[in-house]
């Protein structure tokens, strides 16, 4: 009896601190990258998100958490979105101008010019992720 009146209080500790970061997310008009310091109405919401991240890595999230932040879409691994952004900017650039057009004078787009000769570097080696080859094949090695 006592393990189910503790899930439960678990339950609702992630359900008021879900809620708040969803209006946090609605408010700021974001996603679920935030950081580690950042404190809405009195929650710890990058700490909330840093241990549900830890929690889906560990395997060890519950599958009604899982999908409750899913249904915000949630982020589980920030990396991979920002390589996944970075490279959604290379398309539109392509699909702008028929080709990547980028130039490491130009100060407004150094960042994704130098992750791009990161990336190309990766690739070459073959030190890319097969998923992530595949995208960069088709966006920017084609």
């Amino acid at each position: 009896m006592e393990i189910g009146y503790i899930f439960s209080v678990n339950n609702d500790n992630f359900d008021k601190k879900f809620e708040v970061l969803k209006e946090y997310m609605e408010v700021n008009n974001c996603d679920s990258d935030i950081a580690q310091e950042t404190i809405f109405k009195g929650e710890k919401l990058g700490q909330f998100v840093s241990s549900m991240r830890s929690a889906y890595k560990n395997n060890s999230i519950s599958e009604y958490r899982k999908e409750k932040l899913e249904s915000i879409n949630f982020i589980w691994d920030v990396k991979d979105k920002k390589w996944e952004d970075k490279l959604k900017w290379f398309k539109k650039n392509k699909d702008e101008n028929g080709k990547i057009n980028i130039s490491k004078n130009d100060i407004s787009v150094k960042s994704y010019y130098y992750w791009l000769i990161d990336q190309r570097k990766l690739y070459k080696k073959g030190q890319m992720r097969e998923d992530r080859r595949k995208l960069f094949e088709q966006v920017v090695m084609n």
